[in-house]
């Protein structure tokens, strides 16, 4: 399947304000890009998607916008109000209740996964125990897509798949400038049209807040 830069989000109405639209925009900028590598080697015609911690469905929403098959799009939430939410929003698409230190329940597996700043909350050991729960119910050669504030934690965990065997790095992207991240940049950013935003982001001094890792699990 072809995959065009053009094939963003077309429902920017979940949108808080303009910093989130601005902070989202370039989330889905990042995930293009990556989707770009991965579809050099793999065909998308057939993959199945989860969006583990799916929140409110945007991304759901995102991935049917973008990939067409509602019935293989998934997501997953440990919250009830969000499985409402997302059922109202895709109502196509295949929401369920779910700890993701659970295993998740068998019968479907899938393509890829996608975690959006659902890991940086858990310890060390309950990340381990989040991803060999999910790894149980992946198809040979699948991805998983981790997008997370850029903490200790999550530098450590980066550094931990880095460095595993279990996991190829396809994809490794730092964006989101901490400026943005503080009240007076989001006064002023809310006040700001998104090119302007743009050039902005490269000429403003500070440290990236968000990354986006994309690893491919080795199958043994």
């Amino acid at each position: 399947m072809s995959i065009q830069p053009e094939q963003q989000s077309r429902h920017p109405a979940h949108w808080q304000s303009r910093i989130g639209q601005y902070s989202e925009m370039l989330i889905n900028a990042q995930m293009l890009n990556a989707h770009r590598k991965i579809a050099e080697e793999r065909d998308y015609d057939n993959l199945c998607f989860l969006d583990a911690g799916c929140g409110g469905g945007g991304l759901t929403r995102d991935l049917i916008d973008t990939f067409g098959n509602p019935e293989r799009v998934f997501g997953c939430d440990i919250e009830p109000e969000c499985i409402a939410t997302c059922q109202r929003m895709n109502p196509a698409a295949n929401y369920f209740r779910h700890n993701l230190l659970e295993p998740l329940p068998e019968g479907q597996r899938f393509d890829m996964v996608f975690m959006t700043t659902a890991l940086a909350q858990f310890s060390v050991e309950q990340q381990k125990t989040v991803l060999t729960n999910i790894r149980k119910q992946l198809n040979p050669e699948a991805y998983l897509f981790i997008v997370d504030v850029n903490t200790e934690r999550t530098e450590r965990l980066f550094r931990c798949l880095k460095g595993s065997a279990d996991y190829e790095v396809v994809y490794n992207r730092n964006f989101v400038r901490r400026y943005f991240g503080k009240m007076p940049g989001v006064m002023l950013a809310d006040k700001l049209p998104l090119p302007l935003l743009q050039i902005m982001e490269h000429v403003v001094p500070g440290s990236n807040t968000l990354q986006l890792m994309v690893v491919k699990v080795v199958d043994k």
